[in-house]
């Protein structure tokens, strides 16, 4: 027996709990001697799809617009900013820019780059292995001698973002790029607090197509190898249950292809199974190399949960492996028969 698309990626959708939630805008500006100080005003974040509403929780995969306006009134010609979104409270010597953990998303920009906003990654940490990205920006319309002008950044919430609703947006101006421009400089900096980060979860398949090859009739769990599907990643920001299920009916062909569909085969428990019903089978499901029913789980055509409170990932993620065991009736005809087995993950 083969069986075809055998592991099929199911990703359950991202469950949104409605917040309500105070966005506080706090804005604190240093200044010194003659020069003018430099200000932040007008913090918000839109969805990229929607530049109407400004929105208090964000969804992991999904982008967004971040709005800010930064005035003063010498010019902005020697600006630097720097933005950092941050979980929990404010704590700049517990900030080292962006993480695997999802924990902090930083990037920054400044008048002499002559191109779009960075990154600052932490040590462990660059583009490859991060979901957080910044997607596009108006700084190429900036221009010397302007006294104001309104960012937009458009990012990318990671996958690992943590699901929370303290997330809070920290955003710092000083006009002497780095300190190197300006005597007397200015800083400025403002607060956007809090706002939510939707559960999400995710199931990545290294094979999609797995196959037991030719077996008999009156097949055991104990005659036959277990299917083994491995190298399954799993990746969240916060806990999570996987469960399982199979199609309730196999189709097959008594030509050995699967150009047309002549057979059929019924999923059944295994007390089913041993009335001796014909073209039966049954399966169980396990993350370990084993069929017995005290870790083993039977697999029916309903979803069953067969690991609850998963933890929390990184941006890596946590890799299982999968043990498939299958039993047939004594009466089964014979041909190429497939199905499929989904796996979900939810909160």
């Amino acid at each position: 027996m083969k069986l075809s698309n055998a592991m099929k990626k199911l990703i359950s959708l991202a469950i949104t709990i409605s917040l309500l939630l105070l966005m506080n805008q706090v804005v604190y500006a240093t200044s010194s001697g003659s020069n003018n100080p430099i200000s932040l005003s007008n913090l918000n974040i839109k969805s990229s799809t929607d530049e109407l509403n400004e929105v208090t929780n964000l969804v992991p995969t999904q982008t967004y617009k971040l709005h800010f306006t930064v005035s003063d009134e010498d010019n902005l010609d020697t600006m630097y900013l720097e933005v950092v979104f941050y979980q929990g409270v404010y704590s700049p010597e517990n900030l080292n820019g962006t993480n695997q953990e999802g924990t902090e998303f930083a990037f920054y920009w400044a008048t002499d780059l002559q191109s779009e906003p960075k990154i600052i990654y932490d040590s462990n940490t660059n583009n490859l292995n991060s979901t957080w990205s910044l997607v596009s920006s108006n700084v190429s319309q900036f221009e010397n001698g302007l006294k104001s002008y309104e960012f937009v950044i458009e990012f990318t919430v990671s996958k690992v973002a943590v699901a929370a609703n303290d997330w809070g947006l920290s955003i710092l101006v000083s006009d002497d790029y780095r300190g190197i421009a300006t005597p007397n400089p200015t800083r400025a900096r403002a607060f956007l607090e809090y706002f939510s980060v939707d559960w999400y979860g995710e199931i990545q398949l290294e094979s999609e197509t797995l196959g037991w090859g030719n077996i008999a009739y009156d097949t055991t769990y104990a005659s036959v190898d277990s299917l083994v599907n491995s190298n399954i990643k799993i990746i969240s920001n916060g806990s999570y249950d996987l469960s399982a299920k199979s199609s309730g009916t196999w189709v097959g062909n008594s030509k050995l292809d699967q150009l047309s569909q002549d057979l059929q085969a019924s999923l059944v428990s295994d007390s089913s199974l041993e009335s001796n019903a014909d073209q039966t089978f049954s399966l169980r499901l396990n993350d370990e190399d084993s069929y017995d029913l005290i870790s083993a789980n039977q697999l029916s055509s309903d979803y069953f949960m067969f690991t609850l409170d998963g933890s929390k990932t990184t941006e890596a993620g946590s890799m299982i492996q999968l043990y498939i065991y299958i039993q047939l009736s004594q009466n089964f005809k014979q041909g190429l028969y497939w199905g499929s087995i989904s796996i979900g993950i939810s909160n």
